[in-house]
């Protein structure tokens, strides 16, 4: 099956325990307590200075929650995460024979058929796409019997204009720079977490000045996250996450950009148009 992930894209992690829904609130950007079983977040995971660090997809399933992290960034991530949680009364499990895999949305897996195989699926709210998460055999054994049109994550989020934050990008951007203030992703009515303040500050004092976009490319040319960009010569934004469309051989990415940029585009020599996004923006 060459479309669920390999073992060092993702990282899937178990967080358990009577403490886990308090413990996940407080340091994440989307209201945590009040997930039921089966639902998902997008959200990140921010410093003090509300930079982000890693997006992190997660789902509650039944008493514990499945996250799904950034395979380059995993280990560091889970060490600042029991860093965090003292005494609270929080069981941390790395999953590492667990794999996802993903398609266009339209169909929904069957819940219950899932849970007899220690799995989960899922729809995103937005209708992008969708995904089971479990043991590497039972995904691949699941999606196999139900003929699924596998699609690489990467390519399923670039078209939908989601953003994906891996190593060389971490911690340059806050959250609605990556435009998840638009997507579900900030929640600005819960309580404190790290870099709480700033990213408030942000969204009722100040002035969005970059955001995310998609561009795309007929050059033969590979990007790679953390690529600057340049217009009239200067930089004036990063690539977030590249792939190639194998349908037409054109390359397309998620960057972030200055909001007022109007001139040409160009990244390692190659010209860069922008496409627009398939959800409202306000900027």
């Amino acid at each position: 099956m060459t479309h669920s992930s390999g073992p060092d894209s993702y990282q899937f992690v178990s967080l358990s325990g009577a403490d886990a829904a308090a413990f996940l609130h407080g340091q994440l950007t989307v209201d945590i307590q009040s997930m039921i079983s089966g639902d998902v977040r997008r959200t990140a995971w921010c410093d003090a200075s509300g930079r982000v660090l890693a997006i992190v997809h997660l789902v509650r399933d039944a008493d514990r929650f499945i996250l799904k992290l950034p395979g380059d960034l995993a280990e560091g991530l889970l060490k600042r995460l029991r860093m965090f949680i003292l005494r609270a009364s929080v069981v941390v499990e790395p999953l590492p024979d667990w794999r996802h895999a993903c398609w266009p949305a339209g169909r929904t897996p069957d819940a219950a058929a899932l849970k007899a195989s220690e799995m989960v699926g899922f729809c995103w709210p937005e209708a992008s796409h969708t995904e089971i998460w479990g043991p590497e055999a039972s995904v691949n054994r699941w999606a196999a019997a139900n003929a699924l049109p596998l699609e690489p994550e990467s390519d399923l989020r670039i078209n939908a204009g989601h953003p994906w934050v891996t190593g060389p990008v971490s911690g340059l951007y806050q959250p609605q720079m990556l435009n998840l203030h638009w997507l579900g992703g900030v929640d600005f009515r819960k309580g404190c977490y790290p870099g709480q303040e700033v990213v408030a500050r942000l969204q009722y004092r100040g002035k969005l000045k970059r955001r995310l976009y998609r561009v795309s490319s007929a050059a033969n040319v590979d990007l790679q996250a953390g690529d600057l960009i340049e217009a009239d010569g200067k930089p004036v934004g990063r690539i977030l996450e590249a792939a190639r469309n194998e349908a037409d051989d054109r390359l397309f990415a998620t960057a972030v950009l200055g909001t007022t940029v109007d001139s040409p585009l160009s990244c390692r020599h190659a010209e860069l148009n922008k496409a627009q996004l398939p959800y409202p923006t306000a900027a």
